[in-house]
């Protein structure tokens, strides 16, 4: 088992709490955690949709053990991210 997962392990009441802007389906991410939870059936996952405000707070409180957010979001000197996906933005005209 990775060994980021072992405390969750050691301490199965805790629950890794993740927040997410409300995006999940639209990257896939969805299908990702049912993988997670069939591979690690005692680590229980408690999601939590938010806007990008109460991400962040609740990041810096503790509230969440990490975010699925935006980039922009984020201040690089105080936080570690992992890009995961990347958008395509592009205009449609008639």
């Amino acid at each position: 088992m990775n060994s980021h997962m072992q405390r969750f392990r050691e301490t199965p009441a805790h629950a890794l709490n993740i927040g997410t802007l409300p995006f999940l389906s639209q990257y896939g991410f969805t299908s990702l955690l049912h993988h997670f939870t069939n591979q690690y059936p005692k680590i229980p996952l408690s999601i939590h949709e938010a806007e990008e405000s109460e991400l962040l707070s609740g990041l810096l409180s503790g509230l969440f053990d990490f975010i699925l957010a935006r980039e922009t979001m984020l201040d690089q000197t105080c936080t570690e991210f992992f890009p995961i996906a990347k958008d395509r933005l592009l205009a449609a005209l008639f």
